[in-house]
């Protein structure tokens, strides 16, 4: 790849996504990326994120234990 300056040289710049039309582009810009980058032939072969699971903690229920000793 030919990259130039540090990974997060460039500044950040959030795009409001304002109606459906502007979420179809940022759709389509995601699904062709892994194309773009020769990761993938087409977009329909990207794998997606692998599922992940997690333990929900409750922090209400910790604090209110909290006074009670537990």
């Amino acid at each position: 790849m030919d990259w130039s300056g540090g990974f997060w040289a460039r500044r950040y710049s959030a795009e409001l996504v304002l109606d459906d039309a502007a979420l179809m582009g940022r759709q389509r810009y995601v699904l062709a990326h892994g194309v773009k980058e020769g990761l993938v032939d087409r977009c329909t072969e990207w794998p997606g994120p692998a599922r992940r699971l997690f333990r929900w903690f409750t922090w209400t229920k910790r604090w209110r234990q909290r006074g009670r000793g537990t």
